[in-house]
């Protein structure tokens, strides 16, 4: 029997031999015509009618997993089954947004939780995990995973939302309102409309400065550099600029309230405020034409008019009495006449000149034969030179009447005729001026000792004193 058995597996071996194309199974190969079985599919060989066909959906391989390993195929037999395939290998994990918890691929990687978020991840054993907060004012930046700053325009925004970047830019925050991007650059200027920033046409005020401006800094205040109409702030321009004028009436007079330099009037600036001051020499000298006051210098103003006055009877610091003229050093200081003692006495020893003994007053004598005017004969006194003196002035009315003699009756000449002899019986000036006017002055009468007020433009005889 076991002879037998023997001698068919020889016989069934040999046909197999002369018949490889039929029933072979072959490991690691496909299955093909004449009944192979498919490789890597882990089907089920079945032989029919010499052929083999692949199982259906058996041993499939996993979403991006290896092939399974080939089947092995069974013993060849006429007709006989195929051996069966390996099982298909597992597929390999996906990555998904970047969540807490989730598989990741790069250990160290940092990421978000999403747009506008402030927790922040790190890629640690293949998992997401947190690796922190932003702090106030902060979100996750998705592109790098650091905190950093949000757009001071796009706190408590959304995402997209519009604003104005510069005068002329609209500019819309990022996905993580931690950046923003250029929208549109305007031909005009931005501006916000209701709650988003569009462009708009330029005007004035602005804060662009456009074709026709000299300037424009986005506001309306008159009184700064840039004016609401847009022009430089200039003076004269109407508008006083703060800081730089201290006033502006928008005209070039120099004598109103504000002069042409944009300059509050006033008494010391050189200019003369019509209807305010009487002048304005712009100095700090009292003793000139025009007092610290802004009022014309004058004859009782309390101060000296240099070169124009001897004295002010108003100066308290004056130390001897001065007339009301101005226009003397002194006063006739003389003791009262009380008794014949007293009755002047004359020396005439020197050549040209009469001294009083009473009243210590030098006089010119003889005359000088010319008649002038009041300001000729102040004049002409002045620029005596007589007797060694040149301090020869035009004496007050008192001090001319002093030497009249009031005993000598009319015509004539009323004056001690040995202390002045051949004087002439005539009007002779004084430097007193009438009080209250500018055009008449006094004078004394030698042919009945007395005093006239006369017109100063009136010439008459002179009698120079020092």
């Amino acid at each position: 029997m076991r002879t037998n058995c023997v001698a068919l597996l020889l016989l069934l071996l040999g046909c197999s031999s002369e018949n490889r194309k039929f029933g072979e199974a072959s490991a690691g190969t496909s299955g093909s015509a004449g009944g192979r079985a498919a490789a890597g599919s882990g089907g089920t060989s079945a032989s029919d009618a010499g052929h083999s066909t692949a199982g259906d959906d058996a041993g499939a391989s996993g979403e991006s997993g290896a092939a399974g390993a080939s089947g092995e195929g069974g013993a060849n037999s006429l007709g006989g089954e195929g051996g069966e395939g390996g099982e298909g290998g597992e597929g390999g994990a996906t990555e998904g947004p970047p969540a807490l918890g989730q598989p990741c691929s790069s250990n160290s990687a940092l990421a978000c939780v999403g747009s506008a978020q402030k927790l922040r991840l790190v890629c640690t054993s293949s998992l997401w995990q947190s690796n922190g907060t932003c702090g106030v004012g902060e979100n996750c930046d998705q592109p790098s995973g650091v905190c950093r700053a949000i757009v001071p325009e796009c706190k408590d925004a959304a995402a997209g939302h519009s604003f104005c970047a510069a005068k002329d830019t609209v500019s819309a925050c990022g996905e993580d309102l931690v950046s923003a991007d250029v929208v549109k650059v305007c031909v005009g200027t931005c501006a916000v409309v209701g709650a988003s920033a569009a462009c708009v046409p330029a005007t004035c005020g602005d804060g662009k400065v456009q074709s026709g401006e000299e300037c424009d800094d986005g506001n309306a205040i008159d009184t700064d550099a840039c004016t609401s109409a847009c022009k430089n702030a200039k003076c004269g321009d109407g508008v006083t600029w703060a800081s730089h004028e201290e006033c502006d009436d928008g005209n070039a007079v120099d004598t109103d309230v504000c002069t042409a330099l944009c300059k509050n009037a006033k008494c010391g600036d050189g200019i003369t405020w019509a209807n305010h001051e009487e002048c304005d020499d712009g100095n700090s000298s009292n003793t000139d034409a025009c007092v610290t006051n802004c009022k014309a210098a004058t004859c009782g103003d309390g101060l000296v008019w240099a070169g124009k006055e001897d004295c002010d009877y108003m100066d308290p610091a004056t130390p001897q009495l001065c007339s009301r003229a101005c226009l003397t050093g002194t006063w006739a200081q003389w003791p009262m006449p009380t008794s014949l003692s007293s009755i002047a006495t004359y020396d005439t020893s020197q050549a040209g000149v009469v001294l009083d003994k009473v009243t210590k007053l030098m006089w010119q004598h003889p005359l000088d034969a010319n008649t002038y005017t009041w300001a000729a004969a102040k004049t002409y006194c002045a620029g005596l030179v007589l007797g060694g003196y040149s301090d020869w002035r035009l004496p007050s009315r008192i001090e001319l009447v002093s030497i009249l003699d009031p005993t000598v009756a009319a015509p004539g000449p009323t004056i001690d005729a040995i202390g002045f002899p051949s004087t002439p019986a005539t009007f002779m000036w004084t430097a007193s001026p009438v009080a209250g006017s500018t055009t008449l002055a006094w004078n004394v009468e030698f042919s009945s000792a007395g005093t006239h007020s006369q017109f100063v433009t009136s010439a008459y005889r002179v009698r120079c004193v020092r």
